[in-house]
């Protein structure tokens, strides 16, 4: 667990992912694994040791806090009477959303129904091919709701864009990633 020795000799910690600032050697599941420590505003430290955006579930219906987001602030909270995914304050409201009584992030109605005189963004779900939810975002400009749309896909293991493949643009028909320099070989490799 060495900077420069992360895991095994001679594989260095260096800012490698999208929105990270400043990475470190941390065990993370019982492996050492290169995390991100500091990441770009509006984006949180995940768990796993990516940079994950803060608001990307905001307002998503929910059960518990586990859907919310895998980063220390993300909760499922009541939203107006309804069980909705919100931050804590502490990792800053993002626009449209204002600080609650309660310490988290809601929008200025106190609702995530989409209101006449409400703007925010706030996030839906969509189902893959094969019938696994993702999360999309949906905008609320006074009132009126746009459609859920898919985000757009970038190199990371996930399938963001929600159409059953990971990492698409990025990896070629045999699962290599050779169509992106920035990504060549795995994510992240420049």
């Amino acid at each position: 667990v060495h900077p420069d020795h992360c895991g095994a000799c001679g594989i260095p910690c260096r800012v490698s992912f999208a929105h990270e600032l400043e990475v470190a050697c941390q065990v993370i599941s019982e492996v050492p694994t290169c995390a991100a420590t500091q990441c770009e505003a509006g984006y949180v430290p995940s768990r796993t040791g990516r940079c994950v955006p803060i608001a990307e579930r905001l307002c998503l219906a929910c059960l518990d806090s586990s859907e919310c987001g895998d980063f220390e602030g993300a909760q499922c909270a009541d939203v107006g009477g309804e069980a909705r995914c919100t931050i804590a304050c502490a990792l800053g409201c993002p626009a449209g959303y204002s600080c609650n009584a309660e310490g988290f992030c809601a929008p200025p109605s106190g609702s995530c129904r989409c209101e006449p005189g409400d703007n925010f963004t706030g996030a839906c779900r969509l189902e893959d091919p094969d019938g696994l939810l993702c999360a999309g975002a949906l905008a609320c400009v006074n009132g009126r709701q746009s459609s859920c749309m898919a985000p757009t896909e970038i190199c990371d293991g996930v399938d963001q864009d929600c159409n059953g493949q990971i990492d698409d643009g990025f990896r070629d028909a045999r699962g290599a990633y050779s169509l992106d320099i920035h990504n060549c070989g795995q994510c992240g490799v420049d």
